[in-house]
């Protein structure tokens, strides 16, 4: 990979995989490129850097790239046949994820990018401090994700300034998404469905203009049985 060809260019090629998994023709890899670059800051300074931008592209391919697939197959049996709307929500499901504000927080605690000898800002602190440095640079990650992303329950949440809380209902085409997040990420991270939702779901706090929501995280937990 040579840093002297263009960002948007490799991301497009290392976005191949899953633009075959969607399905998605020329005119489709284009729209998402653009929205891509138009909604996100996507490239950063520290990018120029060979060997920062080499760990976040093979981040992307190896742990961004994968997961985008399984949340899009995850819809795809789920659901059965897709509507256009559902099926471009699922397309660009996790995109700002794509952006350095994100990608370098993620890249950072889970590709251990704390340990890296190629950024200058980690070698410059304290070894004892990185992995409390990398801990901070993904919750900003994570908060720059949650309020791009209403797939997330927290995306629906209102905070005052004396901290207290109230919530807005998840529209239901969110509330779809978030259900076939948790079956690509359980597919992505092993782990038994079922489990994780009777573990979980109580405890994560949402209200959803969706139908039914019962049935469908019901529907979701026989979906996951069946994929092998």
């Amino acid at each position: 990979m040579h840093r002297c060809d263009s960002s948007r260019q490799i991301i497009k090629q290392l976005m191949e995989p899953f633009f075959l998994a969607a399905s998605m023709d020329e005119e489709e890899k284009d729209e998402f490129m653009d929205l891509l670059y138009h909604r996100h800051t996507v490239e950063s300074q520290s990018w120029g850097e060979e060997g920062i931008f080499a760990a976040l592209m093979d981040f992307l391919s190896t742990t961004v790239i994968p997961h985008k697939i399984l949340v899009f197959q995850a819809g795809e049996r789920l659901l059965g046949k897709i509507d256009p709307e559902m099926r471009w929500r699922l397309i660009v499901h996790d995109m700002s994820k794509i952006c350095h504000a994100e990608l370098y927080g993620y890249w950072m605690k889970y590709g251990k990018g704390y340990q890296s000898v190629k950024d200058y800002e980690i070698m410059a602190i304290p070894p004892s401090e990185r992995s409390r440095f990398a801990e901070e640079c993904y919750q900003r990650s994570w908060l720059h994700h949650i309020h791009h992303n209403d797939h997330h329950p927290e995306y629906w949440h209102m905070a005052t300034k004396m901290g207290n809380t109230s919530m807005l209902k998840m529209e239901e085409e969110a509330f779809v998404e978030m259900v076939c997040d948790w079956m690509g990420a359980t597919k992505s991270y092993g782990g038994n469905f079922g489990l994780w939702l009777d573990e979980n779901v109580p405890y994560i706090k949402y209200e959803t203009w969706a139908m039914n929501p019962d049935a469908l995280l019901a529907k979701a937990r026989k979906t996951m049985e069946e994929w092998a």
